[in-house]
């Protein structure tokens, strides 16, 4: 105990950390992408800032002044000491890629009007640092089929568990560009919670009401735990076989913690978190689950600082044309991720399409209240997926 109080306080006073990696800058845009979304919202969520940060990359590439250096600020990549930030994303992306197994896809897909022209030095850079192949569409004579093939493209890419992520009539004969991401994960646990242990057991959704809930459990596991009085929380990491990728579950101490972690939650708290945590022989307790979320993010990233491009008369989107049509602007941000979590391991997918226009140390460990989780990279540190588990559906 005396140890562990010891290395709570010596983590208080961890100064704040710098941004050292491309990967430190995505983690904190999921801070704060996941605070907007999250915030004064008692529902279940999930979202991949990964992809979000995957999508705007590719605009980025695209955009000169302001409009790119807003979009580089709100990622929280000004500051990462790199000569060529795309080239970083292309090293990670080749990473997660090829790592782990377990079963991690991520895929970018530029879709442009027929006809469009765009610079070659772009549709080169596009392919070479974003894998981006390109396909041309009608989307004036045919709006509709050219939705479906880009809705088809992400289904295919996330084992059709996106589906619809552009939705009915958002493209006409003014759309000119869709860039699309779409990431798919499948990992089994390293060890798995046996069928037969699942019960129905209660779950506090609130001080005042309770629900009952499937809940998993696995009897002692030697895996990473910690106890955190700063945050006020415990948390667990469960691997995936390879152990390449993990799952990070952050359960306050009280029924109403929640919104405190999430109010905290930054690269620091992750890191510190992580850091923090020993292994230990440990039962753990977790809610079977399914979440599915679609956001509109314009107004999000907004808030976050990316204001130009979504103008039409401040959006510099010359990187990207040779003769840029008048009042070229990304017109919206769409979002759709899934999450579902059972005995046997995760399944998660997401896509983002950007349009363009004209307490004491316990022995169980029991998720019977709101908490925080993410998925992980292990090597990299990339955050994949992050939500929050409020409700039983």
């Amino acid at each position: 105990m005396a140890a562990m109080q010891q290395q709570q306080q010596q983590q208080q006073q961890l100064p704040t950390m710098m941004l050292t990696t491309y990967s430190d800058g995505v983690t904190e845009f999921t801070c704060d992408l996941f605070r907007e979304v999250s915030a004064g919202k008692a529902s279940n969520s999930v979202i991949s800032p990964y992809s979000v940060s995957a999508a705007l990359m590719l605009s980025m590439l695209g955009t000169e002044g302001m409009s790119k250096v807003q979009i580089m600020e709100a990622l929280r990549l000004s500051d990462v000491p790199t000569g060529n930030i795309h080239e970083e994303y292309r090293k990670l992306h080749t990473e997660l890629n090829t790592s782990g197994n377990d079963v991690l896809n991520i895929a970018n897909k530029i879709f442009s009007k027929e006809g469009l022209k765009l610079k070659a030095e772009y549709r080169d850079n596009s392919k070479l640092y974003y894998g981006s192949e390109m396909e041309l569409l009608n989307f004036g004579g045919d709006p509709e089929g050219s939705r479906k093939k880009i809705n088809d493209w992400v289904e295919a890419q996330t084992n059709n568990k996106i589906q619809d992520l552009i939705p009915a009539g958002s493209i006409n004969a003014l759309s000119l560009i869709i860039l699309a991401n779409a990431i798919y994960f499948k990992g089994s646990w390293e060890t798995k919670f046996p069928t037969a242990a699942t019960a129905k057991r209660q779950f506090n959704v609130s001080g005042t009401e309770t629900m009952d809930v499937d809940m998993m459990s696995a009897e002692e596991q030697n895996i990473p735990f910690g106890w955190f009085s700063k945050y006020e929380c415990t948390a667990v990491e469960l691997p995936y076989e390879g152990r390449n990728r993990s799952m990070v579950i952050v359960l306050p101490n009280s029924v109403e913690g929640l919104s405190n972690i999430e109010d905290k939650l930054s690269l620091a708290m992750i890191n510190e978190i992580l850091k923090g945590m020993q292994r230990m022989e440990l039962e753990v307790a977790l809610p079977k689950f399914k979440i599915e979320a679609k956001f509109d993010l314009k107004g999000v990233l907004a808030k976050l600082g990316i204001c130009d491009v979504f103008s039409p008369e401040n959006a510099d989107l010359s990187g990207m044309f040779d003769s840029p049509p008048a009042d070229a602007h990304i017109s919206d941000v769409v979002h759709k991720a899934f999450v579902e979590v059972n005995e046997e391991g995760t399944e998660a997918a997401a896509a983002t399409g950007i349009m363009i226009r004209a307490l004491s140390l316990p022995q169980q460990f029991v998720a019977d209240r709101p908490f925080l989780f993410f998925i992980r990279d292990v090597t990299s540190g990339t955050v994949l997926f992050i939500g929050k588990f409020v409700r039983p559906t």
